[in-house]
């Protein structure tokens, strides 16, 4: 998705993790595209965030948590929504595009992946979040997501 860049609070960061030594930052920031007036934090492509701000840059999503997801049956509500709520918290609305169901022999274990689509910003969803086993191609979920994070990807 493309999102035009606001601000940047440089006071404001977040260790996301590190590559080798070099630890891994991101910033917050306010943005908006056609879609969404929000707040996130964001993964400069780089290291200098500064080139981001006031520009319109192309983003991937990731989310801290997702909670309370569930489908949507109610046909009035069958368009995409997203929702802002405080503190970096959103109620989103869309249709799943995307399911992965992987079973790993050696492990026994399953890999669940859903993408939700609202209006071209993809979402994905991992087993690990919420029980999404039962979700298929074509189904309206609604979910909130908890601490939105944007990867911005170079382009």
């Amino acid at each position: 998705m493309h999102v035009n860049v606001l601000d940047i609070d440089f006071n404001k960061t977040k260790t996301i993790g590190s590559l080798g030594e070099t630890k891994v930052i991101a910033y917050w920031i306010r943005f908006c595209n056609e879609t969404l007036n929000g707040e996130a934090f964001i993964i400069p492509y780089g290291n200098d965030v500064k080139r981001l701000e006031n520009k319109t840059i192309s983003v991937e999503t990731s989310q801290n948590a997702i909670q309370n997801l569930k489908k949507v049956y109610d046909e009035s509500i069958f368009k995409p929504l997203i929702k802002r709520l405080e503190d970096n918290r959103y109620i989103i609305v869309g249709k799943v595009n995307f399911v992965l169901h992987e079973v790993n022999a050696d492990e026994d274990s399953a890999v669940v992946l859903v993408d939700v689509d609202v209006s071209g910003i993809t979402f994905t969803i991992e087993q690990c979040e919420e029980d999404i086993s039962k979700l298929n191609i074509g189904d309206w979920i609604e979910f909130k997501l908890e601490g939105l994070l944007l990867f911005d990807d170079g382009c």
